[in-house]
């Protein structure tokens, strides 16, 4: 029985192959081969070995035509997302993912006290708009990645309030290294209420009893926080 299966599967196959190498399809591809791309490989040295054996010429006409055949789909697709005939599929959601903020960056800069008091009400109206970028102190932010523990969490449901990372924030900075080579020119003392912390559209975030999440502050949100000194 294994040999007849065997012998089956055989002819299947011959049978399979002779009708591939006889159509068309295959004749026009294999001449496209040998006519573009194998002349194309052959005219310099380090691209001549990939087309030096039938069976090399197979894999790098397989690889040429898969990317082109990818690259079509891809360009076909984008275009008609974009042109509103069908839908981008939506991302997995990560079933470990907490409805709560467990995780931030923080993209930190530092500016002279006077320059907060200039800007004034335009804080609320303005947010991180209403300081000008030649004001701070540093021309590239310090980014960090915060994450907060079961402990920090003012509630298991909602997880931690605007205050607790305030907090967090000022902590970091004063045992950044920042702090440690500029500390000569900053303020003797400071305090949470020095720290004045934006969403990532540049809003101020200012009620610090209200948790993070109920504040548009998302998990992996950017949140950009200026020191005043």
């Amino acid at each position: 029985m294994p040999s007849d299966l065997m012998n089956y599967l055989n002819s299947t196959l011959l049978k399979a192959e002779e009708i591939v190498y006889s159509s068309n399809l295959w004749a026009f591809l294999v001449g496209y081969t040998n006519t573009h791309l194998v002349t194309r490989l052959q005219r310099y040295e380090h691209t001549s070995h990939l087309v030096s054996t039938p069976i090399s010429i197979f894999i790098s006409a397989s690889f040429a035509y898969g990317v082109t055949l990818l690259v079509i789909y891809e360009t076909i697709k984008y275009i008609g997302i974009a042109l509103g005939f069908w839908k981008a599929a939506l991302p997995l959601e990560d079933d470990n993912e907490p409805d709560y903020t467990a995780h931030v960056y923080i993209s930190l800069n530092t500016i002279p006290e006077k320059k907060i008091i200039e800007a004034g009400s335009k804080l609320n109206q303005l947010g991180l708009k209403a300081f000008k970028k030649k004001d701070l102190e540093m021309e590239f932010p310090i980014m960090y990645h915060f994450e907060f523990e079961p402990e920090d969490y003012a509630d298991p449901e909602l997880g931690t309030h605007l205050k607790s990372l305030r907090g967090r924030v000022l902590e970091w900075f004063l045992s950044s290294q920042q702090y440690y080579l500029s500390k000569d020119k900053y303020r003797d003392k400071f305090l949470p209420e020095h720290v004045y912390l934006f969403d990532k559209e540049g809003s101020i975030l200012e009620k610090d009893d209200e948790f993070l999440c109920n504040m548009g502050v998302e998990n992996g949100h950017t949140v950009h926080a200026i020191i005043g000194f």
